[in-house]
């Protein structure tokens, strides 16, 4: 996708580790939120497809890559808007942050 790196094709680790390195500085750009939504919608079996799901996002497994993008969209630009510059700093807020923050919303119903 748009890193150009092979971890953003498939798989939770190989994401995970491609996030790792546009973390680290290593591969960049991170991916867009165009980019971080197709993956989601791709990877339904995921947290982040859970964690729309749980924030109230009406998301049947059937979701089209449409509905998936824009309640992606909706998530990461509402944070975008109401996180302070510093919060957004100290949290490296981004694509990759929301992503892995809605991982973690999709787990508070467990």
């Amino acid at each position: 996708m748009g890193s150009g790196l092979r971890g953003f094709a498939t798989g939770l680790a190989p994401f995970q580790f491609a996030n790792n390195l546009t973390l680290a500085g290593i591969a960049t750009p991170p991916p867009s939120p165009e980019t971080m939504a197709q993956w989601i919608y791709l990877n339904k079996d995921k947290g982040a497809f859970v964690g729309l799901q749980v924030l109230g996002f009406e998301l049947p497994r059937n979701a089209s890559a449409a509905a998936v993008r824009a309640a992606f969209f909706c998530f990461y630009y509402w944070l975008d808007h109401h996180l302070s510059q510093k919060d957004k700093d100290w949290l490296r807020f981004g694509t990759i942050f929301t992503e892995q923050l809605l991982c973690k919303v999709g787990r508070w119903e467990k």
